[in-house]
């Protein structure tokens, strides 16, 4: 297994996730939280919802309407996920202040795993 892109991490950081839905062609803004025993997904924000947008049927989800946004809050944990690289959707993974497009470190179509590995600190 190839390591295409690493971040040390900590418990409770953040990252984003923004991309275009691949049917409705409409930005979205997923926010997760790295968490003790992998990766949560605690927001999604899009103009309208889109099959494979989070869904206010699961529970303990709740939404905010804020003019064109819809803002779904949640706590869904992923040990880790596996994500098809869009050839359209522009991934882009930002982990503090840097933005990483997905396509320049895997092709379109790709699949890859996000996750969280626990390594030993060397210093």
């Amino acid at each position: 297994m190839e390591i295409l892109l690493e971040f040390r991490v900590e418990a409770g950081d953040l990252f984003y996730m923004d991309y275009i839905h691949s049917s409705d062609h409409t930005p979205v803004h997923d926010v997760f939280r790295i968490g003790e025993d992998g990766i949560v997904l605690i927001e999604e924000a899009f103009d309208w919802y889109g099959a494979g947008l989070e869904s206010v049927s699961n529970s303990g989800v709740s939404v905010s309407f804020s003019g064109n946004k819809t803002r779904v809050f949640m706590h869904r944990e992923f040990p880790r996920f596996l994500l098809r690289v869009g050839r359209v959707a522009g991934h882009v993974i930002t982990y503090k202040d840097i933005r990483t497009p997905l396509l320049s470190v895997a092709k379109g179509g790709e699949s890859v795993w996000v996750r969280v590995v626990k390594k030993e600190r060397t210093e």
